[in-house]
This record gives structure tokens, sequence and C-alpha cells, in this order.
């Protein structure tokens, strides 16, 4: 699973035509997996290679902290133009890998929900053409379309 063979097979699908790129992602190994990758990082890199091929990725909401998947989610979208999905998962395993023990079916349903209000407080925390890039007046970018996130769920805090 190098990063040519991952360019050249996101490059074959773009060329047939096809949607999207989709990487689902496991926290835990049980020996059995032949390859295991890790969706964000690989994503970046085959945003850069691709002009319309979608990206998504599967994320864990039991195992990733909301800000900073928020933060990479992003980069790509920024990175690819705007081509960047996400795939939400509350994990049923990996808690070995975490320190801790995975919630009952409900509750890690119900921190999903939280996980994604702050996720989409963060994203709307910037407005469309709040970035200027103004260099004759100076300007880059407009305040009054960047807004303090101040979310406080009853999982997260951001």
């Amino acid at each position: 699973m190098t990063l040519d063979y991952l360019a050249r097979t996101a490059r074959l699908l773009e060329e047939a035509r096809f949607d999207a790129i989709f990487f689902a992602d496991k926290v835990s190994r049980d020996g059995t997996d032949l390859m295991q990758i890790e969706p964000l990082t690989t994503l970046g890199a085959l945003s850069a290679v691709t002009e319309h091929l979608g990206l998504v990725a599967t994320v864990s909401t039991t195992f990733t902290e909301p800000y900073n998947a928020a933060r990479m989610l992003s980069q790509i979208d920024f990175l690819s133009g705007g081509r960047a999905a996400v795939n939400l998962v509350t994990s049923t395993e990996g808690e070995a890998n975490f320190s801790g023990v995975i919630p009952d079916k409900a509750e890690r349903y119900r921190m999903a929900q939280d996980w994604l209000d702050a996720c989409v407080h963060l994203w709307d925390s910037w407005e469309d053409g709040a970035v200027r890039n103004d260099r004759a007046g100076n300007v880059w970018g407009d305040e009054s379309m960047i807004h303090q996130t101040d979310h406080v769920g009853p999982y997260y805090r951001v």
C-alpha cells in the first residue's frame, strides 16, 4: 500500500468517473487484517493527485476528539477544493488502544451526536467568504465573518 499505488488507484477511479474513493477505518487489529490505512492522512495525500474524485474517510466518534477531526477534515476539504466527506461511526472495539472502555450503544450514539454538534459549530465559525486575501487593501480576512466557537455539550467542550 504505497502512496504510488494509492495515487494510481485514485487516478484510475477518477478517469473512470467514479464519484468518490472511500477508506474505512479500524482502530484495532485482530491479526486477520491484510492492510490497514489511516484514512485522513491518506486522503490528504490523494487530494494532491486528483481533481474531481470525492474523498471520503471514516472517523470514529468514540475515539477521535471533535476539534482534531474537524480541523483535519477542513484541511482536506480546503486542499481538495471542497471534495472531502466523512463517514461517522461509533466504534465497537479498539478500547485497548485508547486506554478506555467502550460505552454501551445508546451512550455511544449520544456521544456521537454531541461530537457532530461540536464539529458543526467549529465548521460554521467561519462564514463563506471570510478570507479575502486583499493585498491592495491590506485585508487578509473579514473578522465580522469569523466567530468564536463555544460548544458546551454533555460530552464535549470546544
